[in-house]
């Protein structure tokens, strides 16, 4: 009768389990409080973000032009696209000949008015001047007409006629409609000059002051004769440059097509 053991059975062991009494509920099993608060302090890793490539120029806009001009630019692998302006060209030097705004233009009317008139009829025709006034107009010149003043005057016009009827007279000095001449001067289109003086010179140092050109089929070779020898080659150089051609188609106005608008002067009068 020495030692003697206990021998705790399955059944005893899960009754134990249940709180010591067979057949009574298990007990939950809870894990130890500190690794429980352990495993809930340790952080999460965040999820591994996918690399985005950098975008990459996709396509231009075929109809996009200047300042308009845009570019699809998009990642690939993703299915957005986003627009973009394009990078614009530096802008071009100023051109020398470059305008802000459309010049001045002087018209030589006893030049315009007789050629309209017809080389044969030698007519001083007042609606082909007003036809080239309006077609400059239209265009965006100002526009400014230089006549002797004696044209604009009926009783002036009457003698003139009277004279060119009896073969003594000149028929650039009978307008054709003197009412329309005085319209058009009230609405400033027309300058009158006094009678005694040289239209022409009027026309000339207009234009070359405000930096205009003249239309005309006149040469001025008189006016570049009386500029000092100093300057003659200027005065040549600037007829050159500064008048324009025309011809008439019916009572089409056409003006030289090979002119070409010079740059903008800045040497003030030519004496």
């Amino acid at each position: 009768r020495g030692s003697s053991f206990t021998y705790f059975s399955p059944h005893h062991q899960m009754a134990a389990a249940r709180g010591g009494h067979p057949g009574g509920p298990m007990l939950p099993h809870f894990p130890p409080l500190q690794l429980q608060q352990q495993h809930q302090q340790q952080p999460v890793p965040p999820a591994p973000q996918p690399a985005v490539p950098s975008p990459q120029p996709f396509s231009r806009n075929p109809f996009a032009q200047g300042v308009n001009d845009v570019v699809l630019v998009h990642a690939p692998g993703s299915p957005v696209v986003s627009v973009m302006r394009a990078p614009q060209p530096p802008p071009p030097p100023p051109s020398t000949s470059s305008r802000e705004v459309a010049p001045l233009i002087v018209l030589d009317a006893s030049n315009i008015a007789m050629r309209h008139g017809g080389v044969t009829q030698k007519k001083f025709s007042v609606r082909g001047l007003q036809i080239v006034i309006e077609h400059f107009q239209g265009q965006g010149h100002r526009v400014v007409a230089f006549l002797p003043e004696y044209l604009s005057k009926f009783k002036e016009v009457g003698e003139a006629k009277r004279l060119v009827a009896m073969g003594m007279g000149s028929a650039s000095k009978v307008p054709d409609d003197v009412k329309l001449l005085q319209q058009l001067i009230e609405k400033g289109s027309v300058v009158v000059t006094p009678p005694q003086d040289y239209d022409d010179s009027y026309c000339i140092g207009y234009a070359q002051r405000h930096d205009g050109c003249i239309v005309t089929n006149d040469m001025y070779r008189d006016w570049v004769e009386k500029v000092s020898p100093d300057n003659r080659l200027k005065a040549k150089q600037w007829t050159k440059t500064h008048l324009i051609s025309y011809t008439w188609v019916q009572d089409e106005f056409v003006p030289n097509p090979d002119f070409q608008w010079p740059p903008p002067w800045t040497g003030g009068e030519i004496k």
